[in-house]
Order: structure tokens, then C-alpha cells, then sequence
């Protein structure tokens, strides 16, 4: 007797510009936050950090996901001297808003990706 397929899982490549709604509205909603987040952090040159819509569609930083939002891995030349270090950004998807895709609903519970969850 032949056994029926099994349903193999489907996994699909997830670019920067598939979790923002297009637009150059949105664009900059998301650079305004990278800018003010690096600024923050003490970049030196934090406008290096900013996204074109090319590189938002080529996902030229390195990314991460976690449960609230999106996390942008920089190197430590890209927006300062590389004796600054490497700077990570993360951008909860509630500071989007309609910006996120799909829309953060809900999603601004959860903890930020560098604080521990409370128990």
C-alpha cells in the first residue's frame, strides 16, 4: 500500500520591503526611526544608516525578526568609524503603524529584543 504525501513546509525568502507598505510615506517613517534610534546610540554618521527604496527592496542591511518588530544589523564602518562597533537598531512594528505590513496589531506588547521578558 503506497503512503499518502506528506505536506512539506513552504519557506519563502522575506525581504525588508515585505514588511513595509509601499510608498515614500513609509520609507521615510522607517528611516526617521533608524536615524533617531542611531543618533541615540551615539553614530557618528547615522544618515549613512538611512534606506533608498533600492535598498529596501535588495535588503542591503542585514535583518532580523523578532516578535514585535524588525532589527537592523549594521557593521562597524557602515555609519561611523569602525572603532564605534557594530550598531543594531530595532524598530518595533508599533512605531510603524499603517507603515507595517501586515498592519502591528497588537504586536506592541512584546518585549523589546535586547530586554528580558517578564514573568
Amino acid at each position: 500500500m503506497a503512503s499518502a504525501p506528506t505536506a512539506q513546509p513552504v519557506y519563502r525568502r522575506v525581504g525588508l520591503a515585505d514588511l513595509l507598505q509601499p510608498g515614500e510615506a513609509c520609507l521615510q517613517k522607517l528611516n526617521d526611526e533608524l536615524q533617531a534610534a542611531l543618533k541615540r546610540q551615539g553614530a557618528a554618521e547615522p544618515a549613512r544608516g538611512l534606506l533608498d527604496a533600492q535598498a529596501l527592496q535588495e535588503s542591503r542591511v542585514p535583518f532580523t525578526l523578532y516578535r514585535g518588530g524588525v532589527v537592523l544589523h549594521y557593521a562597524p564602518y557602515a555609519v561611523g568609524p569602525f572603532a564605534q562597533g557594530a550598531y543594531q537598531v530595532a524598530v518595533p512594528f508599533a512605531r510603524l503603524g499603517g507603515c507595517a505590513r501586515p498592519v502591528g496589531t497588537g504586536r506592541d506588547k512584546s518585549p523589546e529584543p535586547f530586554e528580558k521578558e517578564s514573568t
